[in-house]
């Protein structure tokens, strides 16, 4: 099994060194709850693991110069999809590797500075994304995008009132093109479907 900085161990049982800045990005006040919320992991879904052959139109990048393997990255994730769907959602990371991800991951994609959920110390088990992510969204429509979507996600988006959507991410894969216009089809949707309750 290899964990990555979501949570685990390589493949050769060394532990991984995770890093975090404990200082949490607070949501900026462009983030008015106009659009939903876009809660985006890294590992498994931007940067994908457990694959035989690297995916096409990926690239190493090292991040981490100390660690044993890169983080790869496309082009056609960062420059075209995210931007894509920061035009419908705000966005938000979803992923332990927390404030790093704004300083090291945004960078290469020239993206803005989306504010990171703050989770447990790693390591920590799947499961405990859900309780954070409840206090971090509070009662903002959001759409969840996770290689690891513990049932406890599950259940906590079926308790909502609110509209939620959770894609289970393949991590061998990562976000596809079907997720992603999945994704801009449900923010058109639940767009219209608030317009229509204000015009009630």
């Amino acid at each position: 099994m290899r964990w990555t900085r979501d949570g685990g161990v390589r493949d050769n049982g060394q532990q991984v060194r995770f890093r975090r800045d404990l200082t949490p990005f607070r949501m900026p006040p462009s983030y008015t709850g106009a659009k939903p919320l876009l809660l985006v992991d890294v590992d498994g879904v931007l940067n994908p693991y457990g694959f035989d052959k690297v995916p096409r139109d990926f690239n190493p990048h090292w991040l981490f110069p100390e660690d044993d393997e890169p983080v790869y990255l496309s082009d056609t994730h960062g420059r075209r999809w995210l931007h894509e769907l920061s035009d419908r959602f705000d966005m938000v990371w979803a992923s332990a590797w927390g404030e790093e991800a704004r300083h090291l991951i945004a960078p290469v994609f020239d993206l803005s500075e989306w504010p990171a959920i703050p989770f447990p110390a790693m390591p920590f088990e799947p499961f405990e994304k859900a309780p954070a992510i409840d206090l971090f969204v509070g009662d903002r429509v959001c759409a969840w995008v996770e290689d690891r979507m513990a049932e406890e996600a599950f259940d906590w988006a079926a308790k909502r009132k609110i509209p939620t959507l959770l894609i289970d991410v393949e991590p061998s894969v990562g976000l596809t093109n079907e997720m992603v216009n999945q994704l801009l089809e449900w923010a058109r949707f639940v767009g219209e479907d608030s317009e229509a309750a204000c015009n009630t």
